[in-house]
């Protein structure tokens, strides 16, 4: 998981930002905005989700995530995910994987329960992400996360929302993790997901208690030094994509509750660290 969500400790990152809760109000002047970190997947015991989440909610006009789950699932995006992420020639991931990393997929899917045979086209890329989540499944986190419960309940109650990201930009950068250097991409998610238990452990406590510098200490720091060009598409370079609408949003009447996975408000490239070295105004919400 690590490989997939997992920034060197918080050199950047000022005493300032070590408080106890994911929820930010970002302001500069009479302009603000709230910026949570989420979780994408929960368990059961995680709900209720902080409070900090609530308060946010009710004083916000606007709800703005990475980008619109439900239309991810609809069958026209997921058509064209299978094209962006299987192979379209007949190969298979055996054909691009080493022996050794492909025996060991293998067993894996094998150990627990998967149809090896229909996950053969798929490749590394989304090899990774199956395993991921479905590893976290069996540890009992399910679907819903902090994004598609806010989501579900800003639509259910007509509110405004908007998204960071398209759905096709999304698959875009799922599916260049790895490539080029997809069999030591693929030994390190195994390990990671052999790690999960511990991982989901560490990131779940500290989400919760809104300490993004653990998360950039423990998950981030290790993939920028063995999978940098990953740690660059998925965290650094969507982060300064997202930063100039951001500040866009600190220029309106309207107060938006930004809700973006937790790993984006950690390190220094965290989107948190960019508002306070451009001299915005951060405090935490309880």
């Amino acid at each position: 998981m690590k490989t997939v969500l997992s920034t060197l400790s918080l050199l950047l990152f000022s005493a300032h930002l070590c408080a106890e809760s994911p929820v930010w109000k970002v302001s500069k002047g009479e302009h603000s905005l709230y910026l949570g970190g989420t979780m994408h997947l929960l368990q059961k015991s995680d709900f209720p989700l902080p409070q900090a989440f609530e308060n946010a909610y009710k004083n916000a006009d606007i709800f703005v995530f990475e980008a619109d789950e439900q239309e991810l699932q609809q069958p026209d995006m997921q058509g064209k995910m299978m094209q962006m992420l299987t192979y379209q020639d007949g190969s298979t991931f055996r054909d691009k994987l080493s022996p050794e990393t492909s025996q060991a997929v293998i067993n894996f899917m094998t150990q627990r329960g998967m149809a090896v045979e229909q996950l053969l086209p798929f490749k590394p890329a989304m090899l990774a992400v199956i395993l991921t989540i479905g590893e976290s499944q069996r540890l009992g986190f399910g679907q819903q996360g902090v994004d598609s419960y806010f989501l579900g309940k800003a639509r259910k109650e007509s509110k405004q929302v908007a998204f960071l990201e398209t759905p096709m930009q999304q698959l875009g950068f799922l599916a260049s993790m790895g490539e080029g250097n997809e069999d030591a991409f693929m030994r390190y998610t195994l390990d990671d997901v052999e790690n999960l238990p511990a991982t989901l452990a560490i990131v779940t406590s500290a989400w919760r208690e809104g300490n993004f510098q653990r998360m950039d200490k423990d998950l981030l720091a290790d993939m920028r030094q063995t999978f940098p060009q990953v740690y660059d598409v998925i965290i650094k370079n969507r982060n300064d994509a997202w930063m100039p609408t951001l500040q866009e949003y600190l220029t309106t009447d309207e107060i938006e509750f930004v809700m973006v996975g937790a790993l984006h408000l950690s390190g220094p490239d965290g989107l948190l660290n960019q508002f306070l070295q451009l001299g915005y105004q951060l405090e935490e919400v309880h």
